[in-house]
């Protein structure tokens, strides 16, 4: 009688012990697939966040290279003409200027190349006499600034002409320097724009007189010759 009580209790434990590991091994599966599917779902979540990144950043890309494309870009014209007898404040065909007025005058033309117009905010430019040009010219020597009032427009693909008297006079004996080219003449600026999404914009310009063709010739030099 004893050893079948003792042979049931036996029974009745290893049914215990085996029920409890299956619901411990239904338990641990049933954690490693939840564990799996955390997983997924945050590399599904990952990928999303990518995907989302990705094409803002492609959106974003388009649409500079929309602005790129359609935005203004102002310079200055390769025609840059040097008038030895010209005076800004009155046509070619007047005599020369009095001694306290310029006796030469540059004739020069902005160009819009862009798609859309540019609106104008400052235009400084210097004239400098010399052996070499600046390295970069700083506000001080841009001290001569061309009569444009704030919000101009220059439309694409137009042209916008001006002209500056020389600062200074030109006499007989300086102008046969030039022409011996024991001294060198020197136009440069810079132009400051916007355009019509808003964005600033700049153009540095340097040029060097050529006796041969009274014209002044654009300066190889990035320093000077700049675009934003």
């Amino acid at each position: 009688m004893s050893g079948t009580v003792a042979f049931s209790a036996l029974c009745v434990m290893g049914l215990l012990t085996v029920s409890t590991f299956g619901l411990w091994f239904m338990t641990w599966r049933s954690h490693v697939r939840q564990s799996d599917e955390t997983k997924k779902l945050r590399t599904i979540a990952a990928d999303a966040a990518n995907a989302s990144r990705n094409a803002a950043a492609a959106a974003r890309k388009s649409a500079d290279a929309l602005m790129s494309a359609e935005r203004a870009y102002l310079f200055i014209d390769e025609d840059v003409e040097f008038d030895l007898a010209g005076d800004p404040a009155h046509p070619p065909a007047r005599e020369a200027g009095s001694a306290d007025k310029p006796n030469s005058v540059i004739r020069f033309t902005f160009v819009n190349r862009g798609r859309t117009p540019a609106i104008l905010e400052s235009i400084g430019m210097g004239v400098l006499p010399g052996l070499e040009p600046p390295a970069r010219p700083d506000d001080a020597m841009l001290s001569l600034h061309a009569s444009v009032p704030v919000g101009s427009v220059v439309s694409a693909n137009s042209r916008y002409e001006r002209r500056l008297g020389c600062p200074f006079r030109l006499e007989q004996a300086v102008r046969n320097q030039l022409e011996q080219r024991e001294r060198r003449l020197y136009f440069f600026g810079r132009i400051a724009y916007k355009d019509v999404f808003g964005n600033s914009h700049e153009t540095g310009f340097g040029l060097e007189f050529e006796p041969a063709t009274q014209s002044f010739m654009r300066i190889l030099s990035d320093q000077l010759n700049y675009y934003t």
